[in-house]
Formats: C-alpha cells, sequence, structure tokens
C-alpha cells in the first residue's frame, strides 16, 4: 500500500513538473513573438524545454534523457556564469552579461529558465522508469537538425546556438573550420552528459527513496 501511495505521489509531481515546463515554454515563446526577435526561438533550451515537457507528461524516459544530454553541459556552464557575476560583478565568458543590462523584465524572467531546467529534469529522470534506449541517437539528430535551421533562418549577428563562432567574450574566426570544433565540442558533451547521468542516475535513485 505504501509502495502504491508513493508511485502515486510520484506521478502527481511528475504532473506537475512537466505542466510547469510546458508553462515556462510557453512564457518563452511569448517572449520571443511579443518582442519579435524571432532568431531566438531557435535556440536549443527554447525547443528542448517543451520536450521534455511532453517527456515527463507521456513518461517518456528517452525523450527527456535526450534532452538532459543536450542541455546539461552548455547549462550547468550558464549557471556559473552566473553565480560568477553575482559575486565578482562580471562574469568569466560574458555568457550572461545580456541579463544585467537595462532592459524588459520579461525576457530576463525567461532566460532564468537555465538555472532551474537541470534540476527539474534530473529528478523527473529519478521518477520515471529508466531505460537505456539509445537516447542519446535522438541528441545527435536533433543536435544535427537545428544545427542546420539555425543557419538557414537566423544570421551571423544573432550566433545563435554559437554556430557561427563562440559565444560570450572570446571568438575563434577559425572559418569553414568552425562547423568541425562545434560538431566535435556538441558530441562529446552528449556523450559526457551521458556517461555521468548513467553512474548517477541510481545512486540518486536511491537517495531519493530513502527519504521519502
Amino acid at each position: 500500500m505504501a509502495v502504491t501511495n508513493r508511485w502515486r505521489a510520484n506521478d502527481y509531481v511528475r504532473t506537475v513538473l512537466g505542466v510547469l515546463l510546458l508553462a515556462i515554454s510557453a512564457l518563452a515563446f511569448f517572449n520571443v513573438f511579443y518582442y519579435n526577435d524571432f532568431s531566438i526561438v531557435f535556440w536549443f533550451c527554447y525547443l528542448s524545454l517543451p520536450l521534455v515537457g511532453i517527456g515527463i507528461l507521456t513518461n517518456s524516459s528517452a525523450l527527456v534523457k535526450s534532452q538532459l544530454y543536450i542541455l546539461a553541459i552548455p547549462d550547468f556552464i550558464w549557471t556559473i556564469e552566473f553565480v560568477s557575476y553575482l559575486i565578482n560583478g562580471h562574469s568569466i565568458l560574458g555568457l550572461v552579461d545580456y541579463l544585467f543590462l537595462a532592459g524588459d523584465v520579461l525576457p530576463k524572467i525567461v532566460t532564468l529558465q537555465h538555472i532551474i531546467a537541470l534540476p527539474i529534469i534530473f529528478y523527473s529522470l529519478v521518477l520515471l522508469k529508466n531505460k537505456e534506449t539509445g537516447s542519446w541517437k535522438i541528441s545527435v539528430a536533433q543536435l544535427s537538425v537545428v544545427y542546420l535551421i539555425t543557419l538557414i533562418f537566423t544570421s551571423p549577428d544573432a550566433n545563435v546556438n554559437c554556430v557561427y563562432d563562440l559565444c560570450g567574450y572570446f571568438s575563434l574566426n577559425l572559418g569553414a573550420w568552425y562547423v568541425l570544433l562545434w560538431f566535435a565540442v556538441s558530441f562529446l558533451m552528449i556523450y559526457i552528459s551521458r556517461k555521468i547521468f548513467i553512474k548517477s542516475h541510481e545512486l540518486f535513485r536511491k537517495f531519493f527513496n530513502i527519504i521519502t
């Protein structure tokens, strides 16, 4: 009976998390169209968030994991940048400076999803039945498609998804060679994120089972 109640509670929490992410996604897309900056919609964080919400609500650990592998390292770096700015008054790589410039409040609220997305995704995977189903293949396919779409529909000035050059303060100016670096780094991040998740998931699942 206790186990049944626990799973019912988990289903409720999972539903709340899925709806929350979809609500944040709706707010993010409203932000895009309200401020007429359409190129923003092609950022991976904008595209992945609703997919995570759908994955949570449909109990699809494969879909959720595929987005985790894409977002984990970039969001982690963004969070470090954000904390660095709060402590030192400047970021390390220049990835979050735009957040502290004068401007409208809504875009700033939306961009804070970088901080909460990873904890929500990871906790939702603790609640979901985890099966290793080659989720990384979805990540690789999505990454490749979004890269091409970003090149077609956005400009170098926007540098969405850093597809034209490094984001932030630094620039490599590698020209055509940059695409090789972009894919190499992106695939490496997926590989590292997957390895870390596989090793840590069961540990966190046991921990949450103990405290609930």
